[in-house]
């Protein structure tokens, strides 16, 4: 069911560290994370998801889209997911989040 996956989903916050905005090579939360959210679009045939970038207060303006577009990269070169399952959009510091980027699912009415 879509609670399922939601809930599924909802646990692969992908961390960045202060400052950084990029995917880095040698993370090891990154690297644990998201192969699991490919592995997650790869089962649920159909699934789209919104990568929410987040940050803190005081951190460079923009560096929340940069990393949704960060993992969306990762999730498209790297994984091989097709760019059409995926949106990205920057959220701020305002939902608290810290300094990450949250897949959520995207609810298409068909």
């Amino acid at each position: 069911t879509m609670a399922a996956v939601e809930h599924q989903v909802a646990r692969l916050r992908v961390p960045f560290l202060a400052g950084q905005s990029r995917v880095l090579e040698g993370d090891m939360e990154q690297a644990l994370v998201l192969p699991k959210i490919f592995a997650v679009l790869k089962e649920q045939l159909g699934l789209k998801l919104i990568l929410e970038g987040h940050c803190e207060e005081g951190e460079e303006h923009g560096c929340d889209l940069e990393r949704s577009l960060s993992v969306f990269e990762w999730l498209v070169l790297i994984a091989g997911t097709p760019p059409g399952m995926l949106r990205v959009k920057s959220v701020g510091s305002s939902a608290g989040m810290g300094r990450c980027v949250v897949p959520v699912p995207i609810h298409e009415v068909v």
